[in-house]
């Protein structure tokens, strides 16, 4: 007889008793019933009462619950909220907050005092991710801060506006990193009744669910809401028992799983979101695509004009057209959603049955070009057809989109794609500390968030007195690194660290020091390793005790992105070395709440992503607000706000200076950047008109790594404080020779020595030739002197084993002749090297140099200084195309690139540029690969010069989808030697097919 709890056998089975779980939730007193109310608006979030009064019910338990009212009121005991509602004093903070957000609803908002006639209109905003508070894990990065914003933004002023997203199961990922700096991800599932959102019901009391077709089955989701202010937020859950499991994963992740998951999610968001609201009986009026993420909707709004008013497909279009707006936020390709068309007619070709229109023509309207016959289906060009305006997110992502999208519209002037912009902004209060906002109210007046834009309003910041300013950032900086020791010993003791290492966690970062914040998405062309490149200048900076510095990083890269992660390893191990421990911290798990204690307590904010890759960037607006200071380059929104002088502006104005004499211009251009002074080094070309020559100089200035030597002799120096690099001991033999030679050609090229026969005056020459001389010089380089005929000086050269006497005088002759050609020949190379840039020489590394921060190999410059590191032993093909990228807009800024608005022109041109590159470099060391046939590791380092080079014009030919003949990969193949070759053909060469 078996046992009745399911303890032993029964009838030869387990017999298991059902075990369920109940969860108590707390009865609110009478008093508190106000709480409830609060706690599911997200109007707390940006109102610092609101949220000082949970947290003044259990401060333990709201840090706990990630700041979350819905969870605490939960979770809180009865205890604790019997005696809130026994306290006077907090039932009366009670009372006032409750007024403060009753009146917050009902006043007449900005919209409806200047728009009467349109607040019955609704506005739909479809957004794939909304980073409303941490507390709402359905965000990853800056398009879904940017949608939280918006939302809030949208309530402030009363516009009608409803929000429309996914409910995430599992959210963005968690980050953790490994002893040695690797990320891992980890998926927890949320309980979605502890989160301050409510399941939709109809009038008949049951939730409102939608069904969406996919393929040849049927999706159906649950709708949820959020409120936000004034403003509600839907999102659409897969996750119910009507669904089979493979569909109930549909939302489990933001920006998981394969090409098929992310169309499920698209159309789920689109065409589900679409039916939510028409089950809601909500009809709007214009629908805003946040990216592309949403574009099917413009399918889902024709077929339903279709349906409802009788109207053909070309009618149902034009109409749905007509209310569609389309926002673009990426200035790079990779981050455009694009999928096999064989995917989306097999989850979407039922969408052109209910159109009427072919499979092949609903396909048509994702594809990127008439001509296209096959490829891939683009959910921007989608949504640029269907949408009647499309926007950039800033005036330079304006002008880069309408480049990226002209050939949509081939026949139409880059400056008339009908693609506009607008600039991003923020959402003051929910980024401004708690003591700031009570300052601005003190100084500024109550109405200053409701009235952002008004000067005058601002024009009081100067009344407010600079000790009170100050005592107030600097709270918000100690109170920043409070937070960051708390959080360095709550990772390391995930990680498993010692005692010891986690005791020093605690004396980590100093609250008086000067405090740089860098936390972002980690993608390559952010550059987040760019401060290591220069580690001797990073050491000194740190290690001054008058002026002490150090900086804060943190961020995620995509689970599927390994170069990134491959930049946060690289941080990881810089703040693990000895003299970088202290000064310098990375943090995991980057989220909506260290973002908002980062902003509000560094004193400056650190930008530095490659020149036209930054669509916004709104993280460096947050600061300001909070009193700090934002370091970027020009690109994104920077560029509109900046008002101040660039960094470099005192040399351009110098170069520009009417009446300035030809050589004084030039001795200007070649002077060395000096303290506060950051300008490129570039020679002075009469051949190029100065305009282009300026602009050159700005797009470089703009791209170009700071603390870096320019040219492979050039003695500018970017940043303050920087000691030049001393130069390498002279060579002997030849090699000095041509060493000398190819000095002299570089700055007689920079200091244009005019050749034979020409208007030069005597003085003026050899004024010139003494500044080359005297510049080789003061690098330890031995130099030929030309005289006025263009000959070189007896003397001057190197000249081992020299005859003399009357038998020897032909041989001497004949010397003379060969050097003269050397010398000749290093000129042209110096002029090559000016208008080309030179590839990377990587070195290997030895076996006795250590791993670190900057990895083994180092990279020396070329002619403008392009740098790069990396740890891998050969290139890495993600890094090179990173850099390829960096290349591309040099290249694209050292010419006249408005004529290469055609990407086939561009990709023609560099690939010209490749094999001349390649040829070049070829011919510059065949001489010495013969005349160190003697010496094994002088002729090694050339071969791996020589195969190094190959890779980068095989890496630049994949980026660019440039197909390369057969005789050029085998004479690529030919020069790396170093590796074998059905390795290098497969790893660093692709076929188009």
């Amino acid at each position: 007889m078996g046992l009745r709890h399911g303890t032993g056998p029964f009838n030869g089975a387990l017999r298991m008793k059902n075990i369920r779980t109940f969860v108590i939730i707390p009865s609110l007193p009478e008093s508190l019933e106000p709480l409830r109310k609060l706690a599911y608006n997200l109007w707390w979030s940006w109102n610092p009462q609101a949220r000082h009064l949970f947290r003044r019910l259990d401060p333990d338990l709201y840090d706990a619950v990630q700041h979350n009212p819905a969870a605490m009121l939960l979770r809180c005991s009865q205890k604790r909220l019997e005696a809130a509602a026994a306290d006077p004093a907090y039932v009366a903070l009670l009372g006032r907050v409750a007024n403060e957000f009753e009146a917050y609803m009902s006043v007449e908002p900005w919209f409806e005092t200047h728009h009467p006639d349109q607040k019955n209109e609704t506005i739909a905003y479809f957004s794939a991710e909304f980073g409303l508070h941490e507390c709402l894990p359905i965000y990853s990065g800056g398009l879904g801060i940017l949608a939280g914003d918006h939302l809030k933004a949208a309530s402030d002023l009363g516009i009608p506006l409803v929000g429309v997203g996914l409910m995430y199961r599992q959210g963005y990922f968690q980050q953790q990193l490994t002893e040695d700096g690797w990320q891992l991800e980890s998926y927890p599932a949320y309980d979605f009744h502890q989160w301050p959102v409510a399941s939709v019901h109809d009038d008949a009391g049951r939730p409102v669910r939608v069904a969406v077709p996919l393929g040849g089955c049927e999706l159906h989701a649950q709708v949820w809401v959020v409120h936000v202010g004034r403003v509600r937020l839907y999102l659409l859950d897969a996750d119910i028992p009507e669904n089979p499991p493979e569909l109930r994963s549909v939302t489990a992740r933001l920006y998981g799983g394969d090409s098929e998951m992310r169309v499920r999610q698209e159309i789920l968001l689109a065409i589900g979101g679409l039916r939510a609201l028409r089950a809601l009986n909500i009809s709007p009026t214009v629908c805003h695509m946040n990216e592309g993420h949403a574009a099917f909707l413009a399918l889902e709004r024709a077929r339903q004009l279709m349906r409802d008013h009788s109207l053909s497909y070309d009618e149902a279009r034009e109409a749905a057209t007509s209310g569609n707006l389309f926002t673009t936020h990426t200035a790079v390709p990779a981050g455009i959603d694009r999928f096999d068309t064989a995917l989306v007619e097999r989850e979407l070709g039922w969408m052109a049955g209910e159109l009427g229109i072919s499979t092949a023509d609903l396909i048509a309207l994702g594809r990127e070009s008439e001509e296209q016959s096959d490829g891939k289906f683009c959910m921007p060009i989608l949504a640029l057809r269907m949408a009647f305006r499309s926007n950039a997110v800033s005036e330079m992502h304006g002008t880069i989109a309408r480049r990226m999208w002209q050939h949509c519209w081939p026949e139409v002037p880059c400056d008339e794609i009908p693609i506009t912009h607008i600039t991003n902004g923020i959402h003051t209060r929910t980024w401004l500390s708690r003591t700031m906002a009570e300052l601005f109210d003190q100084y500024l007046g109550t109405g200053w968030a409701e009235n952002p834009d008004h000067p005058d309003i601002w024009r009081r910041v100067e009344a407010i007195p600079d000790a009170e300013l100050w005592r107030v950032h600097e709270r918000r900086r100690e109170r920043l690194i409070e937070i960051v020791r708390r959080r360095l010993r709550e990772q390391l003791k995930g990680r498993g660290a010692p005692p010891a290492e986690i005791k020093a966690a605690g004396e980590v970062l100093d609250p008086k020091a000067l405090t740089i914040g860098f936390a972002r998405r980690f993608a390559p062309y952010k550059r987040a390793t760019l401060l290591f490149r220069d580690l001797e200048r990073l050491r000194a900076l740190l290690a001054n005790e008058d002026h002490p510095v150090q900086f804060i990083f943190a961020g995620k890269a995509h689970p599927a992105d390994g170069a990134g992660k491959e930049l946060i390893k690289q941080v990881a191990a810089g703040c693990k070395t000895p003299e970088f421990r202290r000064h310098i911290v990375f943090l995991e798990n980057y989220d909506f709440s260290l973002g908002r204690d980062m902003v509000q307590g560094v004193d400056l904010w650190l930008n530095n992503p490659l020149a036209m890759h930054e669509a916004s960037g709104t993280s460096g607006m947050k600061v300001p607000a909070n009193g700090g200071l934002n370091l970027s380059c020009l690109d994104g929104w920077w560029p509109e706000a900046f008002r101040g002088q660039r960094l470099g502006d005192r040399r351009r104005a110098q170069l520009r200076r009417p009446g300035l004499p030809g050589p004084r211009r030039e001795r200007v251009a070649l002077q060395p950047a000096r303290t506060r002074d950051r300008s490129v080094v570039l020679p002075a070309d009469r051949d190029r008109p100065a305009a282009q020559m300026d602009r050159a100089r700005e797009a470089v200035d703009d791209v170009d790594l700071p603390g870096v030597q320019y040219g492979p002799h050039a003695q500018g120096i970017r940043g303050e404080n920087v000691r030049p690099r001393p130069a390498p001991p002279p060579p002997s033999g030849r090699g000095r020779l041509r060493r000398g030679a190819l000095a002299y050609g570089v700055e007689a090229e920079a200091g244009r020595r005019l050749a034979p026969g020409s208007h030069c005056s005597r003085r003026r020459g050899r004024r010139r030739r003494a500044e080359g001389r005297r510049r080789a010089a003061a690098r330890g380089l031995r130099t030929p002197r030309i005289d006025r005929t263009g000959r070189c000086r007896r003397g001057d050269l190197p000249r081992p084993g020299r005859r003399r006497g009357g038998d020897h005088r032909r041989r001497n002759r004949r010397d003379a002749a060969r050097r003269l050609r050397v010398e000749r020949r290093a000129l042209v190379q110096g002029r090559r090297a000016l208008l080309h840039q030179r590839p990377a020489r990587i070195r290997r590394p030895s076996a006795a140099e250590p791993p670190g921060p900057g990895g083994p190999q180092r990279a020396r410059a070329g002619a403008l200084g392009l740098a790069r590191e990396s740890e891998c032993a050969m290139p890495d093909e993600s890094t090179t195309v990173a850099e390829l990228r960096k290349r591309l807009a040099e290249f694209v800024a050292e010419r006249e690139w408005q004529k290469f608005h055609d990407p086939k022109n561009l990709s023609m041109s560099i690939a010209i540029e490749a094999a001349e590159l390649m040829e070049h470099f070829q011919w510059a060391r065949s001489d010495e690969l013969d005349a160190v046939s003697r010496d094994p590791r002088r002729r090694g380092e050339i071969v791996d010069e020589l195969a190094d080079i190959a890779c980068y014009v095989l890496a630049l030919a994949n980026a660019l989808e440039i197909d390369l003949s057969d005789a050029v990969i085998d004479k690529l193949t030919k020069n790396a030697r170093k590796y074998p070759a059905d390795e290098f053909r497969g790893r660093y060469y692709k076929p188009r097919e």
